[in-house]
């Protein structure tokens, strides 16, 4: 693929394209609740390559490198989670972005090291979210 010209990331109709350095295409990406299954399945596959080569046909001979499935933390709210780990002095959570992680870790690294003066109360763990599913009790 070392000659594709892609240089920036791509969107489409659900789909995105981002070049690596290495001159890859990662293709992305479908969204399920799954729970901690990281299974991928034909369906979700074939998508995704139907819809990248829809958006920049000359994929279409592309050697597949590598298939896999990530995990997405979603809070119960589907809000971030942001700000101190109840019971710890030295840990800091910033989860539960959901399909949104990758794209937002930049400003929520940020935001972290430098709070703005209104405090983002939506997103703080102190809302008292209930997530039953996590070893972080955070209570309901």
């Amino acid at each position: 693929m070392s000659s594709f010209p892609l240089k920036h990331i791509l969107f489409g109709e659900g789909v995105y394209l981002v070049p690596k350095l290495d001159d890859t295409i990662y293709v992305g990406a479908t969204v399920e609740q799954a729970g901690f299954d990281k299974s991928v399945t034909a369906e979700g596959i074939s998508w995704l390559l139907s819809s990248a080569i829809q958006l920049v046909p000359s994929l279409g001979p592309a050697p597949i490198a590598y298939i896999w499935a990530g995990l997405r933390p979603w809070s119960p709210d589907s809000r971030p989670i942001l700000g101190k780990a109840p019971g710890w002095v030295n840990v800091k959570l910033a989860t539960g972005h959901s399909a949104t992680g990758f794209e937002l870790s930049a400003i929520t690294g940020v935001t972290e090291k430098n709070p703005p003066q209104a405090t983002l109360a939506s997103a703080r763990v102190e809302r008292r979210v209930c997530l039953g599913f996590s070893p972080l009790a955070l209570a309901c």
